[in-house]
């Protein structure tokens, strides 16, 4: 995978010389890079500006990663911005913390810039990266849902905005109970996300939520690569909901 050129990345790292060392290796890849200093900052800069993808120091002063990426995830239209950890204290829970926190992936310091450009081109989504003459398909088909429910837009706008407001999601809370090993309850949880995105016309979500739920049933996790296929797809159909219900 490629790191798409162009794409713009926010990072936040309050340390001077971790900000120049980052700025010269992400300006290698001729990304647009803008720095903040601590959370309160990237904060504001997602608020003014659009980013492909945040790269997200946990320990900083006046508000660490963690709390700055909640307050960002609360918010419906920032749902699916890629938020990446970067971390030098990988104790045994940090990884969960950043997972529940809403992070989308993690990167250990001393930062291995293979491991950062494996982590971009996953996660950075531009049009540079899709395939050509691939048709685009809308994250949540209106039309046909709003045929099945008689043309009542306004119905289906209330059950789009109830989705992008529920906190955490079913998607988090399915990973959540997962992790502590209650599969059964996270079975129940993909099943229900499966219904609410069928109904919904969240046509990825649904085959996300489908999958796991068929993993869960045979009593066997669902693997790393489907939580974060979940994850993305629930992300962006919360936002695309948001828009959609405002």
């Amino acid at each position: 995978m490629e790191i798409p050129s162009g794409a713009r990345v926010l990072l936040v790292e309050d340390n001077p010389l971790n900000q120049q060392l980052m700025l010269d290796l992400l300006n290698g890849h001729r990304l647009q890079v803008e720095v903040a200093g601590n959370g309160r900052e990237a904060i504001s800069a997602v608020e003014q500006k659009n980013f492909d993808l945040v790269l997200m120091d946990l320990q900083m002063p006046e508000m660490d990663g963690l709390e700055a990426t909640r307050r960002i995830r609360a918010r419906a239209e920032f749902a699916a911005l890629p938020i990446i950890a970067m971390t030098a204290n990988e104790v045994a829970d940090t990884r969960q913390r950043c997972r529940e926190a809403g992070m989308n992936d993690f990167l250990a310091k001393p930062i291995d810039m293979g491991e950062v450009a494996k982590v971009l081109a996953r996660w950075i989504k531009t049009p540079a990266t899709a395939a050509p003459n691939a048709a685009a398909k809308p994250v949540i088909d209106w039309e046909l849902t709003l045929k099945r429910l008689s043309g009542r837009a306004d119905l289906l706008k209330r059950a789009l905005k109830d989705f992008a407001a529920r906190k955490p999601s079913y998607a988090d809370e399915m990973v959540q109970l997962q992790g502590q090993g209650r599969l059964q309850d996270a079975q129940h949880h993909a099943h229900t996300l499966k219904g609410i995105a069928a109904n919904l016309g969240m046509n990825r979500l649904m085959e996300a939520a489908s999958q796991a739920e068929r993993c869960l049933r045979a009593n066997k996790p669902a693997d790393g690569g489907l939580l974060d296929e979940l994850r993305a797809a629930s992300s962006e159909a919360i936002a695309a909901a948001g828009k959609l219900s405002a």
